[in-house]
């Protein structure tokens, strides 16, 4: 993940201006990291510094944990676009404690093949992924 100091990446797709707005109007943007266990993969969330009557904007979930308050756009790394590279089918199994599924070792690596091979690919352009209706699928993102 992302450390204060360095860019923080945001793959959801137009919303740089919302977030130079609450840079001007509200404060600045709050980063809240994640603290749910369950989905160490679930990245930041994003929320105004303050509520639209300038009071401080409560925390947005018992998942999450203030990270920082940024007031400078160029702190972020916004995705301009997403592109489907790859699909890939994986397999999961059960973690140790039965409550999540997780990829297999094999399919771990298959994984990280992949993103490295469309990096290459992309000039070095590092993708992402997610996974939608049982099937793995590789993004390609475009900054």
């Amino acid at each position: 993940m992302s450390q204060v100091s360095d860019r923080i990446e945001v793959t959801v797709l137009g919303v740089k201006e919302k977030f130079q707005d609450w840079i001007n109007s509200r404060g600045g943007v709050k980063v809240w990291r994640n603290l749910n266990l369950s989905n160490p993969d679930a990245g930041f969330r994003f929320t105004p510094a303050l509520t639209e009557d300038q009071k401080d904007y409560p925390k947005p979930h018992w998942s999450v944990g203030y990270q920082e308050t940024i007031r400078d756009i160029s702190r972020f790394r916004f995705v301009k676009s997403m592109c489907e590279v790859k699909r890939l089918r994986v397999a999961v199994s059960m973690s140790g404690n039965g409550l999540m599924l997780k990829l297999t070792e094999g399919s771990s690596r298959k994984l990280r093949l992949a993103c490295q091979k469309i990096q290459k690919a992309h000039n070095g352009i590092e993708p992402c992924y997610h996974f939608e209706g049982g099937r793995g699928r590789d993004n390609c993102s475009s900054v």
